[in-house]
This record gives C-alpha cells, structure tokens and sequence, in this order.
C-alpha cells in the first residue's frame, strides 16, 4: 500500500488472497474501498514493494513473487487511472524489500529483500521515474521485511528492523542519498512486516505492528528523535486531571495531572486516541496551579500552586520533551490564578489568585527571563478561579468570571459576572455587553484564532455547571450551537485544537475519556466572513502546494488543509470547490 497525496486516496495492490497472489488495485478515500483495477500487474503477485512518487503523481510498485513463486523485478506506476510498465531492469528479483520516496531528492528508495535461494541483501538502489541506478551495498546488513518512510524535516529516508537469515533486528538507519547512518534504538525491540511512517503533525517516527521471535505480534511504537517508546495509552490516565493546554508549536494537547504515587506532577502529550506519558524531571504534586503556552518560545509555562508542604512560587517550563525549572523569583506564592500568553508583544500575563488569607487583584508579565508586576491604577477585582485568553484579533489578554471570598468568618464566598475585562499591556478595561455569561467560576477560555473569536465553556456557579459554549467577537456574547458527542462530564478540563477547529475534553476522574465537540460546519470560509467565495478561493491559492503545514507562511491552525492531512494539495481543492458559493455557512 501508499498513500496517493495528490488524489488523497489510500492505494493498494495484491497480496496473498484465498486462492492465491492476487492482482486487484482497491482504493480508500476515507470513507469507502472502490475496486480500481483488475489483471495488471502481471502476473499477480504478493510480496511487492510500493511507494508514492510526489512530484510525478504516481504510485510505484516493484517486484514480488507471483503465484508459482517466482521472484519477479518489473517496475510499474499507477496514475490513479491505469497501470503502465515502465522497467524490466534494475534490481534483481526479490520480494519483501523496503521502499519510500524521497520527496527532497525526487527519487525512490529501496533497500534489501529477499532474493532467489532466500538470499538476503543491503542493495541500495534508487528510481527517478526512467531508471534505476544502484547507489550502496554498505551499511545495514542484509535483510528483508524490514520498513521504510521519508523524514521530511531531517530530509532522510529511515530504515527500521527486518529480518536476517537467523535475526529479528531493532536497528535505526538513516540515508542521505549518498550513505547511511544508524541511530539510536534504544527501547525498540527487534521486528519484521511492519509498517513505519513519519508523523509530520508530531515531528516523529511510528512504527505500527510486525512480528517478533516466537511468532510474537507488536504493538505500536513512537521515535521522539533519541529513544522508542510503546507508552501509548487510550487518554491520560493519572489519579486526577488538573489542566489541559494546547501545544501550538507541536500540534498536540498537553494534559497534567497528579500521580497515584503523589511525588510529582504527570504530563501527557497527545490527539484524540493517542497520548504518551513522559517520564523525568517534574513539577511536584500540587493542585490550583496556572498553566499557559508561550507560543513565540514553544514552551508551557507553569507556575505557583497548592502543595501539602504549603503555597508555591515556583516556574516550570515544558518544552515538549521534558520539565525544567527556571531560577528565577516572580510573583508570590498563591493558587487559583490564571495566565495567558499575549503574542503581540510575547508575554505570559498572570492575574490574581489567593494565598488563603488574600485575595490578590496584581498583574505580572513574564517574557521568559524575568517576571515584572505591572502597575494599574484601575483593575479587576480581586478574585480566583477565573480564566484568561488572548484575544488574536483584537490583541487583547481577556479575563473573565472567578470568585471573591470575603475576610468575614464564616467567609462569604461571590462568583463574579458578567465581569469582562480587557488586558491591552498598559491598562485595564473593563467591557460591557447587553447578552453576556452568567457568573462563573473555573470556567475555560480559550481563542479560535482562525474564527477570530473568543470561546467559553464549562464553570460552574449556585445553579449548577454550565453547559453552554459561549462566543465574543470583541463586542458581544452569543450562545453557540456545536455539533459532535455529548461530553461524558463537566467541560472541566477541556482546550481547543486550533489546527482542527475543535474542542477536546477530558473528564477529570473516572474513566477519563476524549469527547470531541466539533462546531465550524463551513471550513472552506476561509475568510470567516461567513460566505465561500472568491476571496476564499484567493486565500486558497496562496496556501495551495505547502508540502508542510507546519512551515512558513501557513498559519499554525492551517485553515486551507480541509482534510486535514497536513498538506494542501488537490485533494482539499475538492473539498473546496463543493463548498464554494455556499451563500451562508450555515
């Protein structure tokens, strides 16, 4: 099998069938398998390699072993409409070798397999779409079975495993285009007919099933650049969830939470099914800590919190891979408060919180090597549990709800709203609006940078938890109306994923699963200005042929990538041009 980016359609040919190799080309689109093809290549085979060539739109598929179990090396491409034989010569016969494109070079690679007489071999050879020309026999040994995908940000085909004459291997190598280099294999076990990929939306190495001595099948594995780890898990799965951020640097969600063991913090990186949970250095265990993602430094911040030893004043930061902690001194030690990142002028903004006998109402800016407090001579009240975002399209730090606990004994405890204030570095402003939230506090904020909006979920006040999601253009609130499952608990813990327009939730105790709540019905309005038209289609132009949504000049939440592959290419134009002149999104 590949993947056809340009038609966006999974391709696959042949294999071992009932009654025997099989010569039938299916295709995927995501929602449905369509027979494509029947009776080329001939003769059927099973045991072939395949791999999308990018820059000519074609899949390639070579050699194998057909049904009287001869090795065959013929080459043919499939343009998503016939086959063509396009070589007879080149690599000798074999089956099982590994094979990607590398879409730098314009070139595909193969490497090894199994040739007559169960021979294996370290053959290096390479197809520009005319010929095939050997480049190495050196480096790894020879094997076949093993898997092989193209890293697009170290620019270098990756081989991992396969299988000797005696040997399930575990090695890492890595290939230039003139030699190869091994890496690190550390936590891999030795596999063979697996599958690999790199997975551009986390910048890592996955390597999916395979089998292992004693006919042992394997689950999925993760390369994060030195080591691999099995640690995937449904969702996180720590004592309690306390916070859960967005990563925009990386395209993931961070959640943390407390461990059983009650010794340190836990983090969990992940999408939807997939999370790792990170071993190492960590914030100690603590609760009503403020947690924000400094985007221009693509690191988490977090500071202060409640311990079993006392209050906390402390700065961790996140930086994708591991906690460290900053010696430096900042605001004093509270819980209860909330930050955002303002990314116009590239500081973390801190307001409020409690040390238990005061209330704070102090604003501090931290832009990465010292905190500053800020002076205000007008200023929110002084309060808890609130929540804060940045207001992308007006520049704005916002602040919104919490909660006031009088000195009076018993103390009297006020949830603050509507109580909108804005944030603009200099000064506080406090807004008013006709419609707005009711009071709330621990509720969550968050910006939908490519809506330009602000949105708010969950909290709760004396009425109970509020199930409504909010939304503020800068002027007005408005209920919104979201489409998706229902949430399995309170939106407690809960962010939004700006690269797929959603929101995700976690559940704080129990059995901790992902609820996702979709609610952009019009992606093509890439202007959001509520209609598909033309200066969406300019927009699109723009953005079309990114090979990487992650790379400049595609915004982070790279709105042209409709189908969310992360590449614009024709297949998203499809997606486009069925919405295109929709006259109102509805």
């Amino acid at each position: 099998m590949c993947f056809d980016t340009r038609r966006g359609v999974a391709v696959l040919y042949g294999g071992p069938g009932q009654n025997g190799a099989d010569y039938e080309t299916w295709e995927w689109d995501g929602r449905a398998w369509t027979r494509r093809a029947v009776g080329a290549p001939v003769p059927n085979r099973s045991g072939a390699s395949m791999a999308f060539d990018e820059s000519r739109g074609v899949a390639v598929l070579f050699g194998g072993r057909d049904s009287g179990f001869r090795l065959l090396n013929d080459t043919w491409e499939w343009d998503g409409v016939a086959w063509t034989l396009r070589a007879t010569s080149g690599p000798g016969p074999r089956e099982f070798a590994a094979m990607t494109y590398d879409s730098v070079r314009r070139r595909t690679v193969l490497f090894g397999g199994s040739t007559p007489q169960s021979s294996k071999n370290n053959e290096t050879w390479e197809w520009d779409g005319t010929t095939w020309e050997q480049r190495s026999q050196a480096g790894p040994v020879p094997r076949f079975r093993a898997a092989m995908c193209f890293d697009p940000v170290r620019q270098r085909s990756q081989l991992f495993g396969g299988q000797t004459s005696s040997d399930y291997l575990n090695d890492l190598w890595e290939w230039d285009g003139a030699t190869w280099s091994q890496r690190s294999s550390a936590g891999a076990a030795g596999r063979e007919g697996h599958t690999m990929l790199f997975d551009r939306l986390r910048g890592r190495l996955a390597i999916i099933g395979g089998v292992a001595r004693g006919t042992t099948f394997l689950g999925p594995i993760v390369f994060d650049g030195e080591n691999w780890s099995s640690d995937l898990i449904a969702t996180p799965a720590p004592q309690q969830l306390l916070q859960l951020v967005e990563d925009s640097t990386r395209h993931v969600l961070v959640a943390i939470g407390r461990a059983w063991t009650g010794a340190n913090l836990e983090t969990y990186t992940g999408i939807d099914s997939s999370w790792s949970r990170h071993v190492g250095a960590a914030p100690g265990d603590r609760v009503g800590f403020a947690a924000a993602f400094d985007s221009a430094r693509g690191v988490l911040v977090l500071h202060g919190g409640s311990a079993s030893g006392g209050l906390l004043a402390d700065t961790w930061e996140w930086n994708g891979v591991e906690w460290s902690q900053r010696p430096i001194l900042g605001p004093p030690a509270r819980y209860g408060h909330a930050m955002a990142f303002d990314e116009h002028r590239g500081v973390m903004v801190l307001f409020g919180g409690s040390d238990a006998a005061t209330r704070f109402d102090d604003v501090w800016e931290y832009d990465g090597s010292a905190w500053v407090e800020r002076a205000a001579s007008l200023r929110p009240q002084a309060r808890e549990a609130h929540a804060m975002a940045f207001d992308h399209a007006r520049g704005v730090v916002m602040l919104i709800g919490g909660t006031n606990v009088s000195l009076t004994n018993p103390p009297i405890y006020t949830t603050l709203g509507p109580d909108w204030w804005e944030w603009d570095g200099i000064a506080w402003i406090q807004r008013i609006a006709a419609v707005s939230p009711p009071p709330l506090t621990s509720p969550v904020l968050v910006s939908d940078r490519a809506g330009r909006r602000t949105l708010l979920v969950g909290g709760r006040n004396d009425a109970g938890v509020n199930e409504t999601v909010w939304t503020v253009d800068g002027s007005d609130w408005s209920p919104l109306t979201i489409g998706g499952d229902p949430p399995s608990g309170p939106f407690e813990i809960a962010a939004f994923d700006q690269l797929r327009r959603r929101f995700v939730t976690l559940s704080v105790f129990g059995s901790r699963t992902a609820s996702i709540l979709r609610f952009l019905p019009c992606p093509a309005d890439l202007t959001t200005d509520g209609i598909v038209d033309d200066a969406d289609f300019t927009r699109f132009v723009v953005d079309y042929d990114t090979v990487l949504c992650s790379l400049p000049p595609m915004p982070a939440f790279c709105p042209s990538d409709l189908d969310r592959d992360a590449v614009v290419n024709d297949a998203d134009f499809l997606h486009f041009v069925i919405a295109y002149d929709t006259t109102v999104c509805p």
